[in-house]
């Protein structure tokens, strides 16, 4: 998103990106201050940004007419920041084992706090749950920008028949998003498949799953090209995380005509509430029984038609326009 945001902010504005992310290459026409940050800890890298930052890009700021926060917990006073995460929430649905990550998450949050005082400026949120996040922890009203998909990547559909319902999920972080969760329930529902994307640690899953007696039924692709993931022969994208600001997969999943099953986090409550999905929590026979609300085909065709249609809120040029828009608001104040 952030470089999606500078390749179409720099036909209108001069831009100018403070980053401690050298293996990102900048945009054409874009000006880059680099902040030197080790690889990892985590904790190491965002407390040395909050130290580095605001001293490197003074002259930056000093010449800009608008200063832009795209989802950094920083020290630097901003005009518009957009929240792509509320660490305040997230930090309470965390479930990580490492002191580093435990810490990095708090580095954060002080940081979050600090930030939300007074020197967000104009806040943007990513989804209405985030909005929703940022009034019930800090009182402040935003602005909701979706982020926005690239909806002209379009497959043809293998649509649902009477073979098991058909599920995929796509992650990097198979423990945090719920893949544990996914196979104990098909260990309980015969008539459904799951296919998993990502690079995590597939090998550990794949034992668990033959523990339980279902690895036949699951399929692990490693990761993919985002333009490769086969939403199209897929009846159903899980998403099963503790905490999402947005929830890219389930939008991709939903454009390609995937009914979306998902906890409460993010954009799931758009597809909810359109008929387009069913809500779960990450207790297994919760899911078997989302699986089974949807699984007849011809409640899964009429869903399946809408989750495309939610879908189209979420186009790419609708999230350009709305931040040209609030820019030059802001801008000429």
């Amino acid at each position: 998103m952030g470089r999606d945001l500078m390749t179409f902010l720099q036909e209108t504005f001069d831009v100018t990106i403070v980053s401690g992310d050298r293996s990102r290459t900048v945009p054409q026409g874009v000006s880059a201050v680099r902040v030197p940050l080790p690889a990892r800890p985590a904790v190491a890298r965002i407390w040395l940004y909050r130290l580095l930052a605001p001293m490197l890009s003074y002259r930056a700021r000093r010449q800009s007419q608008l200063v832009y926060s795209n989802g950094a917990v920083t020290t630097v006073r901003c005009d518009v920041t957009t929240v792509h995460l509320c660490h305040a929430v997230a930090q309470r649905e965390a479930t990580s084992a490492t002191r580093a990550a435990r810490w990095a998450r708090l580095a954060a949050l002080r940081l979050e706090q600090h930030q939300m005082r007074g020197g967000a400026g104009e806040l943007v949120a990513v989804s209405r749950s985030v909005r929703d996040q940022l009034s019930a922890e800090y009182g402040h009203t935003a602005v909701v920008i979706n982020n926005g998909v690239d909806l002209r990547v379009t497959r043809e559909r293998q649509e649902r028949g009477e073979g098991p319902l058909r599920c995929i999920l796509v992650t990097h972080d198979f423990a945090a998003k719920g893949i544990s969760i996914a196979i104990d329930a098909l260990a309980l529902a015969s008539h459904v498949t799951l296919t998993v994307v990502g690079s995590g640690d597939s090998s550990s899953f794949h034992a668990i799953a033959t523990q339980r007696g279902v690895a036949e039924r699951i399929t692990f692709l490693g990761a993919l090209p985002g333009g490769d993931i086969p939403y199209h022969e897929h009846d159903v994208v899980l998403s099963l995380s503790g905490y999402e600001s947005f929830g890219l997969t389930m939008v991709e999943g939903a454009a390609q005509g995937c009914v979306v099953v998902a906890t409460d986090t993010g954009v799931a409550g758009d597809f909810v509430n359109s008929g387009a999905g069913v809500v779960v929590t990450r207790e297994p026979r919760d899911l078997v029984r989302a699986w089974s609300l949807v699984s007849e085909p011809s409640t899964w065709h009429e869903m399946s038609q809408r989750a495309r249609q939610v879908a189209q809120q979420f186009d790419r040029s609708t999230m350009h326009g709305a931040y040209v828009e609030l820019f030059n608001k802001v801008a000429a104040r």
